[in-house]
C-alpha cells in the first residue's frame, strides 16, 4: 500500500474554500457574470467596470462580519416561508406567554 501522496492535494484549513483559477467561486461568479453578459449585449467597457466592482464589493462584503446580513433581513422583514428557519419562532411574534 505504498501510494505517493504527491498526487492528492490537501488542504492547509479545514474550512478553505473550493478555487476556480485565483478566485473563490462566488468571487469568480461576481466577476465573471457582469462581463460575460456585458459582452454579449455590447457593453465591453461598463461590463469591465461592473464586473470589477461587483468583484470588489463582494469581497469586501466577504471579509466583513456581516455576511449573514441577507438572512437575518429576511427573518424580520418577511413572512416565514421566505426565511426558511424551522426552529426558530416567527418575528411577528413578540410575546411568549
Amino acid at each position: 500500500m505504498n501510494r505517493n501522496l504527491e498526487h492528492y492535494t490537501i488542504p492547509s484549513k479545514l474550512d478553505m474554500p473550493e478555487r476556480w483559477l485565483f478566485w473563490t467561486i462566488d468571487e469568480g461568479i461576481a466577476l465573471i457574470a457582469p462581463m460575460l453578459f456585458g459582452f454579449i449585449f455590447g457593453y465591453y467597457l461598463t461590463a469591465i467596470i461592473v464586473g470589477i466592482v461587483l468583484f470588489l464589493f463582494w469581497r469586501k462584503l466577504k471579509s466583513s462580519r456581516h455576511m449573514n446580513l441577507a438572512i437575518y433581513g429576511t427573518y424580520w422583514f418577511f413572512p416565514e416561508k421566505f426565511s426558511g428557519l424551522k426552529g426558530t419562532p416567527s418575528s411577528d411574534k413578540r410575546l411568549f406567554l
